[in-house]
Order: structure tokens, then C-alpha cells, then sequence
């Protein structure tokens, strides 16, 4: 009998670390040569002498750049004629950073690198108000900025930044944060040259003494083509490198072995937490797609033993038999919903609460249940994710000044079995974004303290939730911190506003909540 192993489906591969055309400049920070191109182009770099290095970063030692990013001292710095010139064609570029919250740091402008001599031409990113930024400048007075909508406080998170520029597409100019499309832009009315007319100055903005990163940065890339939203994911589950990004999988091979005494088959293969696994087997591969194989006597659904997995089964006895294994994510579990139409307008649904922070005396603003008027996302004319009720700050009228109110779930979202677990809601957003006074929060809370009254605070979500959401209604996603699982929880959305009588806007409004967890 011949027992041949097939590619498992939808599964991570080895790859040819070779770097390709398309890949322009890449600095990994990484020993030895920590400065040099690792594309090959020679865009080697030349570390200030303040910059310092720091291990943990997701692809392993990154630099760390302080508050100053004074030149050159505080910033890496690659040199004007070796750094890549795009001219007039799309481009891509990625990174990992983090950012912290130094004392000294009271700007809210945090540099990532700066390719733009003054305001003549070229290009820069920088952390503006907690949010990402992209400028680009054209010869002239034109000039281009692209603001993320995810706002990224200076926290000490990691995260995977990207962002893709097609320049003959009004919709071309595409951020995305961790894997995950962020926001459209119009980069077609900067429609002149890029290149650089100044060195690429790594941490730093504007070579100003005060506009350092105030964080750390790794696996800087630039690429002289638009980065596919695949390939983008694939580079911030850390799947793929810049150097591999464009490599095409090799097919893994099951591990097969056979008692002969005994004629049992084993089968093994590299498992991972969160995947489930079916073995698929036929006589004839011509006979269908291997997706579509039969399962191979009921070895569907197998849960993950990393980091492999292993069936044994006696030896089939056909002539030939083919076999493989496939691969995917363990279906979410709903554990939370609310959508807020089971009870009448004015009404909380059973354990919702609602309530002022003590500081708040003037009491401006309440979170409400029903359809909003006035202002806000007023259907029919913006509908609602599900009608007929919403719970929104003020749903007839502008939120107030000197607010801060919160409106929290019951708290018994179960998470004790979870190992990850996702909040998912639709949120409308009109605050005014100025220096973050105006802003939603969302905590979670210990569900089985909040009870008696005493509230813990788990972890928080998102910070910062503030300016407007164009578009309409959005869909808001993220985990839940680390503290949450293991626990009974409740969900906590606050919000605050600042004393600015000409600030006020329409609010939060948000619908259609949900938990989900693996």
C-alpha cells in the first residue's frame, strides 16, 4: 500500500528567506548589523549615539527612541542618496511600534520617521493626538494628511501599522492597524513627485529636539508596490516578514509512520491553540478538490494538542488511499448580546445600569434608550444597525458640558471558560476631538464584585474613543484584556466631556453589543 501525504489546507508553511524585487529598504534592528538594509539596496543606516535597543518587541529586538529624537543623535539615520525614491509610482510601507507615556512628553506628537526636507517634497509618519498620520508633500504648496480613525494611546501596546498608497485611485491611500483595514483616503490631489530632499531621519519629526517617538519601533519596510490586504495580515500575525511577504508557501508534509506489526498508521501534523482539524482522505484526488474530500472515519473537529497533533487508525486496505489535513479557527461561542429592542424606549434592558460619576453635579448628559432626534444618526436617513432602539448620549439633543457618566452591562457576561474573548458593538461617533476631553471609554469591570457595589476595574478596551465616524454607523472590535478572562464581567461605556461651551457635539451612540469568545 502507498500512503502519500498532501499540503495541509489554510496552514502556515516554510518560505525561501530571499528578498524580491518589490521590497525597497528594510531595517529588522537586529543583530549583527543592526542599521544595515536587510533588502539588500544598501539603504544601511547609522544609529544615533542615544538610541537603545530593547528586546520583547513581537519580532524580537527593536529600538527605542526617547522623547527628544534630537538629529542625530536620537534617531537612525539612512542617508538621502541611498534612501528609495518613489517618484511618481505607489508605494507601501510597515512597522511595528510602541508608545509610551513619558512625563516629559506633554505634545501629543510622537515622530516615526520623517523623509520630508521642511515643506518641499516628500513624506513623513508621526503619532499626532494619539492617532497615526501620513504627510505627503509634492513641489509646491500642495500637500496631503491621512489620519487614522483608530485612535492608539500611548499605553506600551504593540502594534503593526501599515499603510498602502495607489496614487491614481481616489480611494487608494489604505491605513491598516493590526491586520485590520482602518480608513480610506484620497491621495490623488498630491499628484507630484515624493522623492525625498532631505536624509530619512528613523524616530523623529521635523529634526525637532521635542517630536522623538517616545516608544520603540521594529521591522521597518518600504516597498515599491501596494501591499495586498493579505499580505498586510500576514505581516502583522507575524506569518510572514518583509523578506517573505511575497513568497509563495511551501505545502507542509503530514508525518506519517506504521506499525507494521501491528498494522496501525499514524498520522501527525503541527498543531496551533485555536485551530480545530479534520482528516480528509480519498482514493482518487482527482475526484474532487481536496476541501471537498469525505471526512476519513469521523476525525472531524479535532481540537488542537499543540504543538502537534496525532491520530492513529488501523492501516485502510485499499491499494492507494490520500489524506489530508485541514485546518481552522474554532467557531466563536456568543456569550453576551444585546441589541437594546427587547424593552420600550426609556427603558433598560433587565441589569443594565446607568449613572453619574460623583464629580458630576450638573448632571448634562444621561445615556438614554431609544431613537435618536435632532441630532445624532436620525433614521431613516441614517437607519440604525437595529431599529428601533439605540442607547446614545442625549438622543435629542447635544451631550453637555463637564459630563461624566457611564452606562454598564449586567455582571454575568461569563468569560470562566475563555481563553480569548472579543467585544463586538456598532458605534456613531460626533465628539469633539481636541485634545481628548471629549471622549468614550470602555472598561471591563469584575461582574461578581459590581453586585454589592464595589467596582474593579479589569482592564480597559479603548481609550479615547472621540472625533466623528464619516460613513455612518461603524462596527468597534477588540479583545478583552488578559485580567478579564477567567471571570465573571461586566462591560463598562463611559463617557466624558470637557467645560467648552462652543465643544459640544452630537455624542456616542452605540447598538447591537455582543461578546464572543473562543
Amino acid at each position: 500500500m502507498i500512503v502519500r501525504t498532501i499540503a495541509a489546507i489554510m496552514a502556515a508553511a516554510g518560505i525561501l528567506l530571499q528578498a524580491r524585487a518589490e521590497l525597497a529598504a528594510y531595517w529588522d534592528f537586529e543583530a549583527p548589523n543592526r542599521y544595515d538594509d536587510r533588502s539588500g539596496n544598501g539603504a544601511n543606516g547609522v544609529g544615533g549615539t542615544n538610541v537603545e535597543v530593547e528586546s520583547g518587541s513581537p519580532t524580537g529586538e527593536a529600538i527605542s527612541i526617547g522623547v527628544s529624537g534630537a538629529v542625530p543623535e536620537e534617531v537612525v539615520t539612512i542617508s538621502q542618496d541611498s534612501f528609495p525614491a518613489f517618484g511618481l509610482e505607489d508605494f507601501s510601507f510597515s512597522f511595528w511600534a510602541r508608545r509610551v507615556d513619558s512625563a516629559a512628553d506633554s505634545n501629543e506628537v510622537d515622530g516615526i520617521f520623517d523623509a520630508l526636507g521642511g515643506t518641499s517634497q516628500g513624506f513623513q509618519a508621526l503619532f499626532i493626538g494619539n492617532r497615526f498620520r501620513l504627510r505627503m508633500d509634492e513641489p509646491g504648496a500642495d500637500f496631503l494628511l491621512a489620519d487614522s480613525d483608530t485612535i492608539l494611546p500611548p499605553d506600551g501596546t504593540w502594534h503593526h501599522l501599515a499603510v498602502t498608497v495607489d496614487r491614481d485611485d481616489p480611494e487608494g491611500l489604505i491605513i491598516y492597524i493590526d491586520g485590520q483595514l482602518d480608513s480610506l483616503h484620497d491621495p490623488t490631489p498630491v499628484s507630484g513627485i515624493l522623492d525625498p530632499t532631505q536624509d530619512l531621519w528613523i524616530g523623529n519629526i521635523n529634526g525637532s529636539a521635542v517630536l522623538g517617538l517616545d516608544g520603540s519601533l521594529d521591522d521597518l519596510a518600504f516597498f515599491n508596490v501596494v501591499l495586498s490586504a493579505d499580505q498586510i495580515l500576514n505581516l502583522a500575525a507575524r506569518r510572514r516578514t518583509p523578506l517573505t511577504v511575497f513568497s509563495l508557501p511551501q505545502s507542509p508534509q503530514l508525518d506519517l509512520s506504521l506499525d507494521t506489526g501491528t498494522q496501525t498508521l499514524t498520522i501527525g501534523w503541527e498543531s496551533q491553540d485555536g485551530m480545530l482539524y479534520n482528516l480528509r482522505s480519498v482514493v482518487d484526488p482527482s475526484s474532487a478538490a481536496s476541501a471537498a474530500w469525505p471526512i476519513f472515519d469521523g476525525n472531524e473537529n479535532i481540537e488542537a494538542t499543540p504543538p502537534e497533533n496525532a491520530l492513529e487508525f488501523t492501516l485502510p486496505g485499499d491499494p492507494e488511499r490520500f489524506f489530508v489535513v485541514e485546518e481552522f479557527p474554532t467557531p466563536p461561542v456568543t456569550v453576551f448580546t444585546e441589541n437594546f429592542d427587547s424593552t420600550a424606549a426609556g427603558t433598560l434592558p433587565t441589569g443594565w445600569t446607568t449613572g453619574f460619576d460623583a464629580g458630576d453635579t450638573l448632571m448634562n448628559t444621561a445615556w438614554e434608550l431609544g431613537t435618536p432626534s435632532s441630532v445624532g444618526p436620525i433614521p431613516p436617513g441614517i437607519p440604525l444597525p437595529s431599529a428601533p432602539n439605540c442607547a446614545g448620549t442625549n438622543l435629542s439633543a447635544n451631550y453637555g458640558l463637564s459630563s461624566n457618566i457611564w452606562q454598564r452591562t449586567p455582571g454575568d457576561i461569563d468569560l470562566t471558560g475563555a481563553s480569548v474573548a472579543t467585544l463586538v458593538f456598532q458605534q456613531w461617533v460626533d465628539m469633539d476631538d481636541f485634545g481628548n476631553l471629549d471622549r468614550g471609554t470602555v472598561r471591563v469591570l469584575d461582574g461578581s464584585e459590581l453586585s454589592g457595589g464595589t467596582v474593579t476595574e479589569l482592564g480597559v478596551v479603548q481609550v479615547n474613543i472621540t472625533g466623528f465616524s464619516p460613513g455612518g454607523w461603524r462596527e468597534f472590535s477588540a479583545e478583552l484584556p488578559a485580567a478579564a478572562l477567567g471571570r465573571m464581567v461586566a462591560l463598562e461605556f463611559g463617557f466624558v466631556s470637557d467645560d467648552f461651551a462652543d465643544s459640544d457635539a452630537s455624542g456616542w451612540y452605540i447598538d447591537d453589543v455582543a461578546v464572543l469568545v473562543r
